[in-house]
């Protein structure tokens, strides 16, 4: 934990829609998680490599770097690629599952 309390990381959101942001992480701050959130990618990466948070939730389509790009960087680092990702996204075609999965996504 960044304050060194007892008790998990807590989420980290990610998604360059700021209402969206607002709304997943309230539903996860009303489901007591602790949440953090970012806008776009080098924040992202920035809280992450800081607090390495349980667990990131990625939105897919984000500009200029997707959750694709924003995932495999997480990968790479060793400080955050143990880190689970989950992406969310409306897309249900098999061929961005398969690369998300690729990705190291966890769902």
């Amino acid at each position: 934990m960044a304050d060194g309390a007892q008790g998990p990381d807590g989420v980290l959101v990610v998604d360059d829609d700021r209402f969206m942001l607002r709304w997943i992480g309230s539903l996860l701050v009303c489901n007591g998680l602790r949440v953090y959130t970012a806008t776009g990618t080098t924040e992202a990466l920035r809280i992450a490599a800081a607090i390495r948070p349980d667990l990131i939730l990625l939105d897919l389509h984000m500009e200029p770097c997707d959750g694709f790009e924003i995932c495999a960087w997480h990968k790479s680092v060793p400080a955050t690629a143990a880190i689970p990702v989950i992406f969310f996204t409306g897309d249900t075609d098999s061929a961005t599952l398969v690369r998300a999965f690729g990705l190291g996504a966890v769902d």
